[in-house]
């Protein structure tokens, strides 16, 4: 080989040296990025499901909340259907004596009920 070759060979062998080395040290940042990446990922995620429970647990106290009003609005519902029940009970029983069942709206004290 001449002078020539020998100083081709030294430096195509110096430069796949250098691009080697900025290989890995890239390789190393993106490496490092990514996994600096999923680091902070995993942490919001934790984050985020740590949130997640407390509403969950905020919405099973409004939904409990909700099914009490409607169990004490069908209760009023049922005592309302129970009242109209006995008034018109009433009614009927007072017809039955012959009494009338209106009165006057009144607001003297001259008039007696």
């Amino acid at each position: 080989m001449s002078a020539l070759g020998t100083l081709a060979v030294g430096a195509v062998s110096e430069i796949w040296k250098a691009v080697a080395v900025t290989l890995a040290a890239v390789l190393l940042v993106v490496g490092s990025s990514t996994g600096t990446g999923w680091w902070q990922a995993a942490g919001d995620c934790a984050a985020a499901r740590a949130a997640l429970m407390q509403e969950q647990g905020v919405s099973a106290a409004l939904r409990a909340s909700i099914s009490e009003q409607n169990r004490a609005i069908d209760g009023m519902a049922k005592a309302t259907l129970v009242a109209q029940e006995r008034g018109a009970a009433a009614q009927a029983a007072a017809a039955a004596k012959g009494k009338s069942t209106t009165r006057p709206c009144c607001r003297s004290l001259a008039c007696v009920p």
